[in-house]
């Protein structure tokens, strides 16, 4: 896999966001955006699953995506 690769792949969910975010502008829909069933294996996200980095990812997507929507839920398998 190549970085490029990589990068479209762990970050499918924030560009996603980003994409519903714009139609929503676009269509002057003023509603909160919660994100409510989402992970990693969701998307063209097959890159990166099953990787022990895959913690992270999901952090670092929590992280990036909170400034820009109302709320997020995330479903943990134990």
């Amino acid at each position: 896999m190549n970085a490029d690769e990589f990068k479209t792949a762990s970050q499918m969910i924030i560009n996603k966001t980003n994409y519903l975010i714009d139609l929503m502008h676009r269509h002057h829909l003023k509603r909160p955006l919660i994100l409510l069933n989402w992970n990693t294996l969701t998307g063209d996200t097959f890159i990166t699953n099953g990787e022990y980095f895959r913690g992270g990812i999901i952090i670092e997507q929590l992280l990036k995506l909170s400034s820009k929507v109302e709320g997020i839920g995330y479903w943990v398998e134990l």
